[in-house]
């Protein structure tokens, strides 16, 4: 077994749909970053999973996640040499559907899978700072979904891109950590999404 030593900022512990995102953007942020990853690639369910849906980076009306999640899409197709489909033109506007980012996916063992929908197509998954701190800790913090959720409130965002989004803000989160020398928890979460939206992401 090959052993690597080094010292770094910032470790990510999987490399998964949200730890590939925030070990690039702590990195970006200038920060010393390595990623621990068990398997044989990066990028989680979107990879080695053979699972990709795109779709949900967009709402009714606007882009919901763009960033580094949007960036690294973008630039998977022009290397596939494939068009950028225009989501809002493939979304219907009278009944709800996958594309308006309005439906609740509850995975069961009875019925595989249970979906509701929004009563508002406005409604949009957000998620707190808080819900990416374990409990008692001060310098680690979660995203993707291992989350800190209920059954409910997950079904709306475990989307593959809501969870690169949650990988983004939290290697924000840990580069403003290193550069203030505070712990991770007490950053605002305005500057998080202030370092964030410097690197492409949807103002909130």
């Amino acid at each position: 077994m090959k052993t690597v030593n080094e010292t770094v900022d910032v470790a990510i512990a999987g490399g998964g749909t949200a730890g590939h995102v925030a070990a690039l953007q702590a990195a970006r942020a200038g920060i010393t970053t390595s990623v621990i990853e068990a398997g044989t690639m990066l990028g989680g369910t979107m990879t080695a999973g053979g699972v990709y849906m795109p779709n949900h980076f967009f709402s009714t009306e606007n882009p919901v996640v763009l960033g580094i999640p949007w960036e690294l899409y973008t630039k998977s197709k022009e290397i596939e040499g494939l068009p950028i489909p225009d989501y809002k033109q493939r979304r219907p506007v009278e009944n709800p559907s996958y594309y308006s980012y309005i439906n609740l996916d509850m995975h069961n063992e009875e019925t595989g899978c249970d979906v509701y929908f929004h009563e508002s197509k406005d409604l949009l998954p957000k998620v707190p700072f808080r819900a990416l701190i374990p409990k008692g800790s001060s310098r680690i913090t979660v995203a993707g979904r291992i989350v800190s959720a209920d059954r409910v409130a997950l079904a709306g965002i475990r989307a593959q891109c809501t969870c690169m989004a949650m990988g983004q803000a939290m290697g924000a989160a840990a580069a403003l950590a290193v550069k203030k020398g505070i712990a991770s928890r007490d950053i605002d979460v305005k500057d998080i999404v202030a370092l964030t939206i410097e690197h492409g992401a949807v103002p909130i």
